[in-house]
C-alpha cells in the first residue's frame, strides 16, 4: 500500500499576500483551485484562501502592522480583498482580533462589515466575533472602538459593548 502526495505550487504575487498563517492542531485550507488539505506549517495568507479548524485546532494570522486575527476550534473563514485593504469573512465559529489604528482590514459576519473606528483616536481595537450554526453572530469589543455597518447603517461600539447580528438578509 503506497501513498502519493502531489502538491501544486502556489502562485502568489507580493501584492496578494496579506500576512502569514501559523497553525496549531487540525487546520485545513482550500483555494478555488484545490480541495481541503491539512495545513501543518507557516504559510502566506492570500486572497481566496479558506480555512477551517477542527475541535482542537487554532490558527493565528499575523497581518503585520495591520493587526492579528485568531481562529478558535470549529471555525471557518475566507480571506479576500476589499477596497484598499483585506477582508476576513467569518462563516462560523469564533474569531478574535486585534486591529491596529488606521488598519485597512475588515471582518465580515452575519451580513455586517466590522472595522476599527480610529476617528483620530489613534487606538487599536480588540474583540471577537462568534457566528453560530444559524449564521447569527455576537460581536464584542474588549478594547478600543469598532464600527459596524449593517444594511448601510453605521453603529459605533466601544470597550465593553457587544451587539447581536442576524444572518438574515
Amino acid at each position: 500500500l503506497g501513498l502519493v502526495v502531489a502538491l501544486a505550487p502556489m502562485s502568489v504575487t507580493a501584492g496578494s499576500v496579506f500576512g502569514t498563517v501559523q497553525v496549531n492542531g487540525p487546520v485545513w485550507s482550500s483555494t478555488g483551485a484545490a480541495d481541503w488539505a491539512e495545513v501543518s506549517a507557516t504559510r502566506p495568507l492570500v486572497a481566496g484562501d479558506k480555512y477551517r479548524t477542527g475541535d482542537e485546532g487554532y490558527l493565528l494570522a499575523d497581518l503585520g502592522d495591520q493587526g492579528v486575527v485568531g481562529m478558535y476550534g470549529n471555525t471557518e473563514i475566507t480571506a479576500g480583498a476589499v477596497g484598499a485593504g483585506a477582508l476576513i469573512d467569518v462563516l462560523r465559529g469564533k474569531v478574535a482580533f486585534h486591529l491596529a489604528p488606521e488598519s485597512a482590514w475588515q471582518l465580515k459576519a452575519a451580513n455586517a462589515a466590522i472595522n476599527v473606528d480610529s476617528a483620530g483616536l489613534d487606538k487599536a481595537a480588540d474583540g471577537y466575533v462568534e457566528v453560530n450554526k444559524a449564521g447569527n453572530a455576537v460581536l464584542a469589543v474588549e478594547e478600543g472602538t469598532i464600527n459596524v455597518r449593517v444594511a448601510g447603517v453605521d453603529r459605533t461600539l466601544t470597550q465593553g459593548q457587544q451587539i447581536q447580528l442576524s444572518g438574515d438578509k
